[in-house]
């Protein structure tokens, strides 16, 4: 037997996860529940779930500048122009230097890069 929590934002991210096996530990399902519970609660009377949900806790989200970064490249790639994905791959550089243990920026930083790609295409080809 296998006993399995989940508890999940609106949107379906998780909050929290655990599986127990408890014929696997020394420990009964009592003292399991007296551990769980007031991890549980913390989470249910959190008012911001943002620092639990695994997108958010990348550093540079937690980094005030390099989340303004991304926010900013990731707002000028969605304008389509030459200029803007120029702007946009500096901001995302920028952000990616400044916390390099970033996936999600690294992330943004290559698809800017290769949506700066089609524009260099689409040139040569007129």
């Amino acid at each position: 037997m296998q006993i399995s929590v989940q508890l999940l934002d609106p949107d379906g991210e998780s909050l929290f996860g655990r599986i127990v096996d408890p014929s696997a530990t020394s420990s009964d399902l009592k003292s399991f529940a007296h551990d769980l519970a007031p991890q549980i609660y913390s989470i249910l009377v959190a008012n911001d779930w943002s620092t639990l949900i695994a997108s958010k806790r990348d550093p540079a989200l937690r980094n005030e500048r390099s989340r303004n970064l991304i926010l900013a490249g990731r707002e000028l790639i969605e304008r389509r122009g030459v200029d803007d994905i120029d702007r946009a791959i500096a901001c995302l550089r920028k952000a990616s230097e400044m916390v390099p243990d970033s996936a999600l920026a690294r992330a943004y930083l290559a698809s800017a890069a290769a949506t700066r790609t089609h524009f260099e295409y689409d040139a040569k080809s007129r």
